[in-house]
């Protein structure tokens, strides 16, 4: 939350006392705050037999995917009250196509420590698609999930 505690205080300061003020803040800070990009690097077309001997023509392309992480605070484990152990931060990286239900990729994120991580993913489609559907999910922090469109 790029958030200050002034400004934060100033939506609360009517309904609760400034202790729970600074740790409802101090909870907020910790949420990631994440930019995604997602570009087509390249395509090829390659011929492939399916199941009945016909020929198909499959396109492949490795889609890169940078995840750039605005704020780090509070280390690998998320804020989870309610669970006995720690937990740590998981994501998924979804690529469909919504218009025809159809999943290309799932991949899962692990250890993304760093302030901007790259992620390639191979993918292959029975046509050339014009545009794709990445879906950035969460494990932990539901209602985080971020859709891109290209």
């Amino acid at each position: 939350c790029s958030c200050s505690f002034p400004k934060f205080k100033r939506y609360f300061e009517n309904t609760c006392s400034l202790k729970k003020i600074k740790k409802y803040h101090s909870i907020v800070r910790q949420y990631p705050v994440i930019d995604i990009t997602a570009t087509v690097k390249n395509s090829n077309k390659e011929n492939n037999k399916n199941n009945n001997n016909k020929n198909t023509l499959l396109h492949t392309c490795a889609i890169q995917v940078k995840l750039f992480r605005h704020n780090k605070t509070g280390g690998d484990f998320i804020y989870a009250p309610n669970y006995p152990k720690k937990q740590k931060e998981g994501w998924y990286i979804c690529i469909c196509n919504s218009e025809k239900s159809k999943l290309y990729a799932l991949k899962r994120i692990v250890g993304f420590k760093e302030k901007m991580k790259t992620v390639t993913i191979n993918i292959r489609a029975e046509q050339q698609q014009d545009s794709y559907c990445l879906i950035f999910m969460s494990s932990c922090y539901i209602g985080f999930d971020q859709e891109v469109y290209f």
